[in-house]
């Protein structure tokens, strides 16, 4: 089965929209690193702690050597947290898809050949997989657009006026 590690920013929006759930139930292997859950909140913290214990989160540990690799990612790339440099390196050792809305960790992970989706994609695979209707889609996509977040407008507006027209 497909692995696919969700970094902070991915966890963050999941939350905010009220989908984590939904999400964490599509046909993969949904993990992220202990590194991520530091940049937490405590309280999304005890919320993906629920899924853990479920067993729809995994985390994934790290051993001395992969530490090691992302003190070095760390190094080499002062644009991206010690978090983000361990979902980068553990996403390419599992092959894994990297979740992710940080413009700087899509263009770090992309350059290490790693496959690099965003909650956009998130979007897709849940309407395929019949976990949120349409109308939810276009209704979650603009609270987060609302919401701040940094999110390829054009792309949005394009799936709202598919999703609303449905």
């Amino acid at each position: 089965m497909t692995v696919a590690l969700h970094d902070a920013s991915i966890l963050i929006d999941l939350i905010t929209i009220d989908i984590l759930q939904a999400a964490l139930l599509l046909p993969y292997r949904m993990q992220t690193t202990p590194f991520i859950l530091e940049e937490l909140y405590a309280h999304q913290r005890k919320m993906l702690h629920e899924h853990i214990a479920k067993g729809n989160l995994r985390v994934e540990e790290e051993d001395s050597q992969e530490i090691e690799r992302i003190a070095a990612l760390f190094g080499k790339h002062g644009a991206l947290s010690f978090a983000d440099c361990s979902i980068c390196v553990c996403a390419k050792r599992l092959g894994a898809i990297l979740l992710t809305g940080d413009q700087a960790l899509r263009r770090v992970a992309e350059n290490e050949g790693i496959r690099v989706h965003g909650m956009l994609w998130i979007f897709d695979e849940l309407l395929v997989t019949q976990r949120l209707t349409a109308t939810e889609a276009a209704k979650k996509l603009r609270h987060l657009m609302q919401s701040g977040r940094r999110l390829p407008r054009a792309e949005c507006l394009r799936r709202l006026e598919l999703w609303e027209a449905a």
